[in-house]
């Protein structure tokens, strides 16, 4: 792109802004690298962002979502802790600023295990069936009862 003759001749390639750019690009050898990295990091928390633009969704369906994002992102960087831990770490630090009582994170901790796994309210064999029935925040609201602090938590992630 930066090399045709169109973009030479225009007024943005012939500015120094646009010279300047086109020396970063061109002999900056780390330049593509670092952009693939960032993308490969980005692009699975920008998905992350549009399912929670599309809908309010249920704390359920965004913490698996953002789960996912973070395998996605470990996955992308071929599991090199070195790569994907600084990222990971900074996902995590920021879920932990929305609460920063060590022993309630505990119990929310357990409250979204028996979530994934489906136990407790979520194991009942008529939450099982709405899974597939119902859109994530009804089944959500129907289903929490018995998860005060992961309630909470919800109301702080998505508000």
């Amino acid at each position: 792109m930066f090399t045709c003759t169109k973009w030479v001749e225009s007024s943005n390639g012939k500015s120094c802004v646009g010279k300047k750019i086109v020396a970063i690009i061109l002999q900056d050898k780390d330049f593509l690298p670092r952009c693939e990295h960032i993308v490969k990091v980005s692009e699975p928390l920008v998905r992350v962002l549009i399912a929670d633009n599309e809908e309010k969704p249920s704390m359920g369906y965004l913490y698996e979502t953002m789960d996912k994002a973070k395998e996605e992102i470990k996955t992308r960087l071929k599991n090199r802790v070195s790569q994907y831990g600084p990222y990971i770490r900074a996902i995590d630090a920021r879920w932990d600023k929305f609460v920063p009582d060590c022993d309630i994170q505990d119990i929310i901790s357990g409250q979204l295990e028996e979530y994934k796994k489906a136990t407790g309210d979520f194991g009942m064999p008529l939450a099982i069936r709405q899974r597939e029935r119902l859109n994530p925040v009804a089944w959500w609201k129907q289903f929490r009862n018995d998860t005060q602090e992961l309630q909470k938590f919800e109301i702080r992630a998505l508000s």
